[in-house]
């Protein structure tokens, strides 16, 4: 049997099951519940990795921020109790030679009185030691007291006369200070760590009375040939008395009894390591003239409790301590530091051995390069050097100046300049430590978030796979009872396109299924009737459209009106929101310290994007903002938000965060009267003391620093979208971000960075950092024009789909 259009109903009975197989609905609604749990579950992991990661990240940054703070607040209190420290070892040496001083200075201002007790001594076993002169090829070359005895007294050549044997003057000098006797080995023996106390005569009578007793003369002769033909002073450190002789002439006389000089630190002959000669000039008054120079106290200072103190210095794992002169000659350091600083060990024959390991001499460039601090407060900066396989390591290098003392300095070969001066010295304390250790938690942190992350996308996996056979199941399950009222549909749709306009399908439920069923038996009957009085619907139908072609024509006519008047609108709109937009020369009399160069170019007649640069008083409001969409809501809204921040500014709403907050509430009004369901990023920077101070959602703020960096600063936490809610105060911040000398700050919105190609590739966010690197030397209308060149090459041909809006401003001075 065959139906009218020539095919039996086995043929179509056979084909029905076919297409059911390859394009039933129930197949298509198994592959849409599948795909879309699929689809669910890739999103939500997605979005699960991002956002845990982002945790991570704003994890790792306040883990790093709390470690910086915490290691340079440690490693500034440390320091400063180390030169504390290192400053009372001195303190206590500078005391006990100026004691030996006063009591020197007593017996010179009382010389009768010091005569006596001489004598006195003189005549007791205890206190009195002949002086004996030693003979050398039948020539006298010195004479010294002989053990035992409580001090050394050695008296040099230029001091003996004829017969060998010291002149009345000078014996007389050397028994005034007999009563030293009871104090020198007291002195020596207590207190600073110290290798000799004693006294040496005025520069005409250097005689030399010291403590504990020793062979000095035959130690001199050794380990310093011919300092016993010489006078003491003019060998061992000339031109200081010199410069001592020019102190009654700029100090007062309670000053001047108060005076300390220092030798730069030297290796002591003997074998006593490093010491430091410390001198207190004694002073001889006369009524008629200024005090004259009448000898000086002195200790020879070991500087090896200093030298441990900055050895033992325990900085993290493998951290150091060092001092160094203000010539850059480092006097303590331990092997290590040795090594990673490059140092190497140098000694100089001068009168008396100087130990030296100068940055200068290193074989690090930066270390070379180190400029010591000139003020009194702890630096803090990061050194960066080489190991010995080549690679640079960062370190963070912590120094602080110790207070000045006065330094007896002598060089050869002057020139012009005096050989001989007392200088100011400042000795510098450092610390050194290597980033990673200060770091070491941080990494140990990042690599248990890493672990963690894995942990999770294993779980959301295993999850993931339970839940996408779980939903094919189900589909599985209920695709064939949900679909059964559509294949009986599908059915009678085939027989009514066949002409068998009698057929109707049975309703078996009532939901959607079971309405579609009722809408096509009413439809099939209204096909059957209009079968048979078709000629009376044809004429019908051409009445109504005719009736209709009349009302489109007059609807043409209409839009046509509407159009015209809707483009004059959106002119009008056009224009006035470029009207608004701040004019270049507003720009430049915004600051003379600031470049400004701004860049709108809408997608349609009325852009959504805003920008703004307005001044009041001593703050500097820089705005950045973008209304969704774009089209003439897009600008008025644009228009709403220039209005609002221009009249907040004027009224004195100086915070930001109030600022942002007003400008929402203000705006949401206005929406919600003009009945609208946009809104918009924006974002604001006050510019005030070489610092911009960040609020609002908007896009990554980029500035590119003078040296070449590009920085981006994220918004996300600093905002909400405007507009959305009546009160956004819970979620504006702030940042602060420095903005000095010739730094460039950019704004911009989304429609450069989403900017297609016509392979529809995005121009991005990298594109735009090295779009700006490449001109960070030039102006900021240079600037914008090469920046907006850039993206206008990368589209080329392409669709423009959004607004293009950016803001330049450099940094002049």
């Amino acid at each position: 049997m065959k139906n009218d259009t020539g095919r039996t109903m086995n043929e179509s009975a056979t084909e029905a099951p076919y297409v059911r197989r390859r394009n039933s609905f129930r197949v298509k609604f198994f592959l849409v519940a599948a795909g879309g749990v699929l689809l669910a579950l890739i999103l939500s992991g997605i979005f699960a990795v991002r956002n845990f990661t982002s945790l991570g990240q704003d994890a790792s940054v306040k883990i790093e921020q709390g470690l910086t703070a915490a290691s340079h607040e440690y490693l500034s209190n440390y320091i400063r109790t180390i030169a504390e420290r290192t400053r009372l070892i001195l303190d206590q040496a500078f005391a006990e030679s100026q004691m030996l001083a006063d009591v020197m200075q007593v017996l010179v201002d009382n010389p009768q009185d010091a005569r006596m007790m001489g004598a006195t001594l003189a005549q007791t076993a205890a206190f009195s030691s002949p002086l004996v002169t030693k003979i050398r090829a039948n020539e006298a070359i010195w004479a010294q007291n002989e053990p035992p005895a409580r001090s050394v007294v050695t008296i040099w050549k230029p001091l003996l006369e004829s017969d060998g044997k010291p002149g009345p003057d000078v014996l007389a000098s050397v028994q005034d200070t007999a009563v030293l006797d009871l104090l020198l080995p007291t002195m020596t023996d207590n207190g600073a760590s110290k290798l000799y106390m004693y006294i040496v005569g005025p520069h005409e009578k250097s005689f030399l009375r010291l403590s504990h007793y020793c062979d000095m003369a035959a130690e001199f002769d050794k380990n310093y040939p011919g300092s016993t033909s010489a006078d003491f002073w003019d060998y061992f450190f000339p031109g200081i008395v010199d410069c001592w002789k020019q102190l009654p002439n700029t100090l007062a006389p309670n000053d001047l009894r108060r005076t300390v000089t220092t030798t730069p630190p030297y290796l002591d002959a003997a074998g006593g390591g490093i010491i430091l000669s410390v001198f207190h000039p004694v002073w001889k008054s006369h009524p008629d003239k200024q005090a004259s120079f009448a000898g000086a106290a002195g200790m020879d200072f070991s500087l090896e409790d200093i030298v441990d103190l900055v050895r033992d210095v325990k900085l993290a794992k493998s951290g150091f301590a060092f001092i160094t002169q203000s010539d850059g000659n480092v006097m303590a350091i331990n092997e290590l530091g040795e090594s990673v600083l490059g140092l190497k060990m140098m000694t100089s024959a001068s009168g008396v051995n100087m130990k030296k390991r100068e940055f200068s001499q290193s074989s690090q460039a930066t270390v070379r390069d180190l400029q010591l601090p000139q003020d009194d407060q702890v630096h803090s900066k990061q050194l960066m050097l080489t190991n010995a396989q080549g690679q640079d390591n960062p370190y963070i290098l912590t120094l602080l100046r110790l207070p000045s003392v006065q330094m007896w300095e002598y060089r050869q070969n002057a020139g012009v300049s005096p050989a001989a001066h007392i200088r100011d010295e400042y000795w510098t304390l450092g610390f050194v430590v290597p980033e990673s250790e200060i770091y070491e938690s941080l990494s140990a942190a990042q690599s248990e978030i890493k672990n963690t992350l894995r942990g999770i996308l294993r779980s959301y996996g295993l999850v993931g796979i339970v839940s996408l056979f779980a939903a094919i199941l189900s589909a599985l399950m209920l695709s064939k009872r949900m679909t059964r009222g559509l294949s009986d549909l599908a059915n009678a749709a085939r027989r009514l396109q066949s002409k068998d306009y009698a057929v109707r399908v049975n309703v078996h439920s009532n939901d959607e299924v079971g309405q579609l069923a009722t809408v096509f038996n009413g439809m099939a009957d209204e096909i059957q009737l209009y079968t048979t009085n078709l000629e009376n619907l044809v004429r019908k139908r051409t009445r109504e459209l005719e009736q209709a072609n009349a009302e489109v024509q007059l609807l043409n006519k209409r839009l046509k009106a509407d159009n015209l008047r809707l483009g004059a609108e959106l002119d009008v709109a056009r224009r006035l929101q470029m009207m608004v937009l701040p004019k270049q020369a507003e720009l430049d009399a915004i600051d003379p310290q600031l470049d400004i160069s701004g860049f709108m170019r809408p997608a349609d007649e009325v852009g959504g994007d805003y920008y703004d640069v307005l001044r009041h008083r001593h703050l500097i409001k820089i705005g950045m903002g973008d209304v969704t969409g774009h089209g003439l809501e897009s600008g008025v809204l644009m228009l709403m938000v220039q209005s609002i921040a221009r009249s907040l500014l004027e009224s004195g709403a100086y915070d930001p965060v109030r600022f942002l907050v007003l400008l929402n509430d203000v705006l949401y009004q206005n929406i919600q009267r003009i009945d609208t369901d946009k809104s918009l990023s924006l974002c604001f920077l006050d510019f005030q003391n070489d610092v911009l101070t960040l609020s609002g959602q908007h896009e990554e703020l980029i500035v590119g620093r003078s040296d070449g960096r590009i920085e981006r600063f994220n918004t996300i936490d600093l905002g909400f979208p405007i507009g959305l809610v009546s009160d956004i105060s819970p979620f504006v911040a702030t940042q602060q971000v420095d903005f000095g000398p010739r730094d460039v700050l950019l704004l911009i919105t989304d429609g450069i960075t989403e900017a297609e190609n016509k392979d529809g590739e995005q121009f991005g966010i990298e594109r735009i950092c090295d779009s700006l690197q490449k001109r960070l030397t030039l102006d900021a209308a240079q600037i914008q024009e090469g920046i907006v060149a850039d993206v206008t090459q990368f589209i080329g041909n392409h669709e423009v789909f959004d607004d293009i809006t950016l803001l330049v401003v450099k940094r002049i001075q």
